[in-house]
């Protein structure tokens, strides 16, 4: 009699909800683990994109000072006040170092253009703000084209450009995420500001020799974080008027206390917007009489984790934690004070 043999099923048995549970369970524990690291690794990759912009900054400054003699102007205007004669020749305009670099970066077209509009714009009176030299071709490229050494990739809002309507219309161009060294300070009041004890300021021709506590021991550029209000005009390359591409060490780095600039994000009131991560306290171009007089000044902060991003006046970069000695910070503002500087 034929014996038969009974067939089992090949096939495979689906997971089982534990199974699925498990599973799942085991990839959100693996995400979790991995995340953190990548982000790690992504804020390793901003940190070192913006020194390697800070290096590019301090050596464009350092090679502008050996064919001109000194370091680019900080402002070519004193704090908040056009002076006669901003229609001809070098001074005296809402112009700053990050105009005079731009051979130095790699940018000779653009560097062509502001010095064409600059002697050319009409009305003459055009020409005290780079912003507002529009009414050419040239003027329009100028002022909306991003410069990739300007910009913080780290920063959400890096490469921020306000053009106040379609372009070309009249408008504040781009913003830098860099600034320049103005002293342990402020940078001055209204009308003021050229007797700063950093490296650019206010109508500044700093030379080396000019940095007696030593290069390398100076600050050049450190960073400022933006915001995405129009009117903010903190870290506006193409109108430098009261400070804007300038910091000072008064302050640490991320510093919760607030600057005092010109406008900080609101067109009304003192109270500087909502932008907990860059405070501000907005006085106007034309501050209120008081005695003392107000006087404006901004911090250097950056989206980094723990501290900013710095250039030396030796261009060399590094890395300084919030967290440091604030007299040693202050130190580091100043050119001329004979402190000596502990490890830092």
């Amino acid at each position: 009699m034929p014996q038969y043999r009974s067939r089992r099923s090949t096939g495979r048995q689906a997971f089982t909800l534990i199974e699925l549970l498990v599973v799942i369970a085991i990839i959100a524990i693996l995400i979790g683990l991995l995340l953190p690291a990548v982000q790690k690794v992504r804020e390793a990759a901003g940190r070192a994109k913006c020194q390697n912009n800070l290096k590019q900054l301090g050596l464009a400054v350092l090679t502008y000072h050996d064919d001109n003699g000194s370091m680019p102007v900080g402002q070519g205007c004193v704090i908040s006040t056009d002076l006669p004669g901003f229609t001809s020749g070098t001074a005296r305009r809402r112009e700053g170092w990050q105009l005079f670099i731009l051979p130095y970066i790699e940018q000779p077209a653009l560097y062509a253009g502001w010095q064409l509009m600059r002697d050319t714009a009409s009305p003459s009176a055009t020409r005290k703000e780079t912003f507002r030299m529009v009414a050419t071709p040239s003027g329009a490229v100028v002022n909306g084209t991003l410069i990739p050494t300007y910009v913080c990739t780290t920063d959400p809002r890096g490469g921020k450009i306000n053009w106040n309507g379609a372009p070309p219309a009249v408008s504040e161009g781009i913003y830098t995420n860099y600034v320049a060294n103005a002293g342990s300070t402020t940078f001055g009041p209204k009308g003021g500001g050229t007797d700063r004890n950093g490296v650019m300021f206010a109508q500044s021709a700093t030379k080396v020799v000019d940095i007696l506590d030593g290069s390398s021991s100076t600050l050049l550029f450190s960073e400022l974080v933006l915001t995405p209000a129009n009117d903010d005009r903190r870290a506006r390359a193409w109108n430098n008027f009261t400070g804007e591409t300038l910091f000072t060490t008064a302050q640490g780095p991320n510093t919760t206390v607030r600057d005092q600039m010109s406008n900080c994000g609101q067109t009304t009131g003192l109270n500087g917007g909502s932008y907990t991560y860059a405070p501000c306290t907005a006085i106007g171009e034309s501050p209120a009489a008081s005695t003392p007089p107000l006087e404006f000044y901004q911090f250097a902060r950056s989206w980094h984790t723990g501290g900013v991003n710095v250039a030396l006046c030796d261009g060399s970069v590094r890395f300084i934690s919030e967290k440091i000695v604030p007299d040693t910070w202050r130190f580091l503002g100043s050119r001329n004070d004979g402190q000596a500087i502990s490890d830092y």
